[in-house]
């Protein structure tokens, strides 16, 4: 244990010691200028809207004032976008043109230092035929997020984009009326955008199979990518083949039909996405409050699917606690996403017998 120690230990200095951009780009990966007051972040609704106005309005107004107030941070948008409904999808805030126009303005928009999705929902993945023609001309800024911008996230990691898997700016603990992700401060995630976390460190994961029962006192590092089940299983899809075969830990979340979750699981595992893993790591797969009644007898039926799924692969296979309790690392639809950067490398130690799993992943 004291060699597992040793080297988690020197990585720990190491990526400590580099300032937050020069730190990635000398283990090989992109990463963005951290975030200072004064700087500004631009708003996109590429998934969903609000059902009316006045909660739009509500919702921007309250943003403006928070992020200024707490961070320094000024936000930007375009107001008339999230007016331009889709007709064959009229939950959608956007045609997927106008979100792409929209998306395309903020990147090339030299005020904007990032970029956060207000909203999740379903169908941004309908950007990447767009996204293919234009963003290798991108400027390299953060993209957050979760849920359907996981679309997003797969789309710009594999261009070499550093992003963050975090809550949407619609639902936090701080914010008017959250729907989800109750329980998870906006904090953590602008402390992360603005360097002030230049790693990010999380302990306490499940094992699931021989594979990760086994892998005690062993170190996995690659970059870590994942999000959405079903964004995952759509990417597969249109771009396995064309994945990035490097070393990458993966981190899955999704909410769904039981079913449902275990056949796009057994279509992944089939399909080429995960060949490069040396990892997978489980959040959560429903969306259930810990308060609900049904809390505890669906994450039991979530982990069996989790371990079913494990079973099937030499690939070594983790989940997240799920504990009612802050300092266990959780992340998904539920009241706790602990945000985490995409597309930045990361280690995953295993701790022996008595010692805690850890996951460590370069922060900006």
């Amino acid at each position: 244990m004291k060699s597992l120690k040793l080297i988690t230990f020197i990585f720990m200095v190491v990526v400590s010691s580099f300032t937050s951009t020069v730190q990635c780009e000398w283990l090989g990966y992109n990463s963005w200028q951290p975030l200072v007051p004064g700087d500004t972040i631009y708003i996109i609704a590429p998934s969903n809207g609000f059902p009316d106005e006045e909660s739009l309005f509500t919702t921007l107004t309250f943003l403006r004032e928070f992020l200024l107030s707490q961070y320094g941070l000024k936000i930007k948008y375009d107001g008339t976008a999230f007016a331009k409904k889709d007709p064959l999808c009229p939950e959608k805030a956007m045609s997927t043109q106008a979100a792409f126009s929209d998306l395309k303005a903020a990147f090339n928009d030299p005020e904007v230092k990032a970029i956060w999705a207000l909203r999740g929902g379903r169908l941004s993945h309908e950007m990447w035929s767009l996204l293919e023609a234009e963003a290798k001309s991108f400027p390299r800024k953060p993209l957050l997020g979760f849920s359907d911008i996981t679309s997003m996230h797969l789309f710009l990691n594999n261009l070499g984009f550093a992003t963050i898997h975090c809550p949407v700016l619609f639902s936090f603990k701080e914010s008017p009326a959250p729907m989800v992700n109750k329980l998870t401060s906006l904090t953590s995630t602008v402390d992360i955008l603005m360097g002030r976390t230049p790693m990010v460190t999380y302990k306490g994961f499940i094992p699931h199979n021989k594979s990760a029962q086994e892998a005690e006192e062993t170190i996995f590092m690659g970059r870590v990518l994942g999000g959405n089940l079903s964004s995952l299983h759509y990417y597969d899809s249109v771009y396995g083949a064309g994945t990035s075969q490097e070393p990458a830990i993966w981190m899955i979340e999704t909410f769904d039909d039981y079913t449902r979750i275990d056949s796009i699981l057994e279509a992944i595992n089939r399909g080429r996405i995960l060949k490069n893993a040396q990892a997978i790591v489980f959040g959560l797969l429903h969306n259930l409050s810990y308060s609900d009644p049904k809390f505890s007898a669906v994450q039991k039926r979530c982990e069996l699917i989790i371990k079913k799924f494990a079973q099937k692969t030499n690939i070594p296979v983790f989940s997240v606690m799920a504990n009612d309790d802050d300092s266990c690392f959780c992340f998904g639809h539920g009241d706790r996403n602990h945000p985490f950067p995409l597309g930045t490398f990361g280690i995953l130690a295993v701790g022996a017998q008595n010692e805690p799993t850890s996951l460590m992943i370069s922060a900006s």
